[in-house]
């Protein structure tokens, strides 16, 4: 494991002319007392980054407005402050760095370069953003209008949606941590990006402005935006930062955060033990709408089981708020795994079968979870790491007994006409009308990655013309997935694409998978409008992969970290009919690329984090339809590459962060039809080469997070 740098102990002085101007500052580094190093406009960090000046200040860190000298581009520089430069310190810096630069999402500012300068500078390069701090915004204007505080927080949700699901928590949300950006071209809105993510800042004193800067030690976070839980230095997961980020909602919309005591400490207390106030406590001269005032008191509950459990679910309520609509309380009852949470910690909703359906299901998760508690540490290390493959050890949960709320919603399910009236005018305008059962059955969505989505519960309208995807989420889709015979009333050509998935949370060793029945695929073999079928972190036993056989043939199969027989998959008969594979995780994939390479429909194949061999790659050279390739994550010889350059009419290769030296760029210029290719970072001398040898090709690098010594 990589070792931190012994630091001497470290101290800055920070000298400015008489007229402030950052431009004119100079940090002076000095160990045990004894001048070490200034850095100053001008100076040259790993190599690459001129500084130009210094634009801001963390508990951590500096940040420098800096130049990259070969591309001629501004970035901001976030070195360690030097005070704060103990090993333990470097290690929450360079885990900081890491953390957020596997993030890519819109509303999370990006990381591309990590480093350490010598013995004493550490650093990292991020976006320069072009804003303010939501913070500041918040002192402006006093207090947001409703509809921009919506649009600022589903965005919010969105990326803390993403990081969540990728294991990263925040710990650190509040206003001052929340950039608003200027609207891009053909944006009508500010885009707001998430800062510091994984920072741990330090001690300031006791007052509004410094409780706001991050405590460290047994309690992580800023006190007036932290959950009780982090509060008592308890264990956190992903609904602490829901928590915060329903305290910084308060406060867009009130001008004030919820608590705040005269000193860290109280504000603390306040958090675990007062009542939550109202928005119209605190600003009676407004009228907020009752549906707002339940999600922000969802999101501020005390104990985590009783708050939203996702960040969607509260994008999801964000959005109803939005249309006047009263908000989805079944998705926020939901229990999550909580093994600190006591009985109190439930959501007792005799009117919520959906609560207790979850609570119990949850909890037999969590038991499954304890038994491997001791190995919990494998989720960070290989996050850290980069080593993002599958766990050896899996785990599939399979529900073998019902309770008596789970039997009535079999007999509602069971007994529900058809769910779909077809295209018919309501309210003078045309929409495909859909009536549910009382207990969702999944998530519609429609309109791509950007569209919309409506939890597929009671009456739903959707435009007539939208392709329609069915998403069978934990926990929206559990219920279909346990009784999927209410697949059966939907019409034949209403559903075109179905995606049933579980949230990627590995557990040390083991991963906990969900089966996928048969008796699921069979209630959909009547969807002749059926195009794409995405099973992600499941589990398809030989039966389930048998009755793949009784479907239309679909142009998009998705196994994403999906477990299954290989030889399973090589009977599915339609399989050569596939336009669009993935095979991520595939454990023998070379059978798979030996029926592939006869293939004369599939376009785009994804089989990243396998392990091929020359004889596989060589099969499925003979693949002429072929345009798009990802290998990401896969160990590959010069060998391999050349059997790769022998697709004829590939047009996009993707190498990801997978291995790739600059030896082996002649063997691309073999590919005379490749239009981009996604490779690790690269830069001087071998960067001139590669432009040399592809120079009509696209070259996209990714970031660079190794450290420089």
């Amino acid at each position: 494991m990589y070792q931190a740098p012994s630091l001497p102990n470290l101290a800055a002085l920070v000298c400015m002319s008489d007229n402030d101007d950052f431009q004119d500052m100079t940090i002076s580094l000095e160990a045990d007392g004894k001048p070490m190093r200034l850095l100053r406009p001008g100076d040259v960090v790993g190599g690459h980054y001129t500084l130009k000046s210094i634009i801001g200040r963390g508990g951590m860190g500096l940040v420098f407005l800096a130049e990259h000298r070969g591309l001629n581009k501004l970035y901001a520089l976030k070195a360690l402050a030097p005070e704060r430069s103990s090993e333990t310190n470097w290690q929450r810096f360079k885990n900081e760095g890491i953390a957020i630069g596997r993030l890519d999402h819109p509303n999370i500012v990006k990381v591309y370069d990590m480093g350490v300068d010598g013995s004493d500078c550490l650093y990292y390069v991020m976006d320069l953003l072009e804003g303010m701090p939501l913070s500041e915004y918040i002192k402006k204007k006093g207090v947001l209008d409703i509809s921009e505080t919506l649009t600022i927080f589903e965005q919010l949700c969105s990326g803390l949606g993403y990081a969540h699901k990728r294991g990263l928590i925040h710990r650190d949300i509040k206003p001052n941590n929340i950039i608003l950006c200027k609207p891009r071209p053909g944006q009508p809105s500010v885009q707001a990006k998430i800062i510091d993510f994984g920072l741990v800042k330090l001690v300031g004193q006791d007052s509004y402005m410094q409780q706001a800067q991050t405590k460290v030690g047994l309690v992580c976070g800023s006190p007036l935006y932290m959950s009780p839980e982090q509060c008592r230095g308890s264990r956190l997961d992903e609904r602490s930062d829901l928590y915060s980020l329903g305290c910084t909602l308060f406060e867009c919309l009130t001008g004030e955060p919820p608590f705040c005591g005269k000193n860290g400490m109280e504000t603390a207390y306040m958090h675990e033990n007062s009542k939550v106030p109202t928005l119209n406590d605190y600003r009676p001269d407004k009228k907020y709408p009752e549906n707002l005032e339940s999600v922000v008191s969802r999101m501020l509950e005390k104990m985590p089981g009783k708050r939203y459990q996702t960040a969607e679910q509260i994008a999801q309520d964000l959005d109803r708020v939005r249309r006047g609509q009263s908000v989805n309380r079944e998705a926020i009852n939901i229990r999550s795994v909580d093994p600190e949470a006591d009985e109190d910690d439930q959501d007792t909703d005799p009117g919520s079968i959906i609560a207790q359906r979850e609570t119990r299901t949850l909890l037999m998760v969590a038991l499954a979870g304890l038994i491997i508690i001791g190995l919990v540490g494998w989720a960070a290390f290989h996050l850290l790491t980069g080593n993002t493959k599958m766990p050896l050890s899996t785990t599939v949960y399979t529900q073998t007994s019902f309770t008596k709320e789970q039997i009535g919603v079999r007999e509602i399910f069971d007994n529900w006409p058809s769910v779909s009236s077809g295209i018919v005018e309501k309210n003078n305008r045309v929409c495909r009308l859909f009536t549910f059962p009382p207990v969702a059955v999944g998530i519609l969505y429609w309109g791509g990655e950007s569209g919309q989505h409506e939890l597929a519960k009671g009456e739903v309208q959707v435009p007539p013309d939208k392709p329609l995807t069915l998403q069978l989420p934990r926990p929206e889709g559990l219920y279909t997935r346990l009784f999927p015979h209410i697949l059966t009333k939907f019409r034949p050509d209403d559903i075109c694409s179905l995606e049933v998935k579980e949230p990627q949370i590995p557990l040390a060793d083991t991963v906990i998978l969900s089966d996928v029945s048969p008796e699921l695929i069979n209630s959909i073999k009547g969807w002749t409008a059926l195009r794409k079928l995405d099973f992600y972190h499941c589990n398809l036993k030989p039966e389930t992969m048998a009755a793949l056989n009784q479907l239309h043939p679909v142009e998009e199969l998705r196994l994403h970290n999906a477990t299954y027989d290989p030889k399973a998959l090589l009977k599915v008969k339609w399989l050569d009919q596939v336009n669009i594979l993935d095979i991520k995780n595939c454990s023998d994939v070379d059978i798979v690329l030996h029926r592939l390479g006869t293939s004369e429909h599939l376009y785009d194949l994804s089989m990243d984090l396998t392990s091929p061999t020359v004889k596989g790659l060589a099969d499925l050279s003979a693949c002429k339809s072929l345009r798009i390739l990802n290998v990401c994550e896969c160990e590959l010889t010069s060998p391999m590459i050349a059997e790769i350059a022998k697709i004829e009419n590939l047009q996009e290769l993707n190498f990801g962060n997978s291995d790739i030296v600059p030896g082996q760029f002649p063997l691309f210029g073999k590919m005379k039809n490749l239009r981009k290719i996604s490779l690790p970072y690269f830069d001087g001398p071998d960067l001139a080469k590669l432009r040399a040898i592809l120079p009509h090709t696209t070259i996209v690098l990714g970031r660079r997070q190794s450290f420089r010594m």
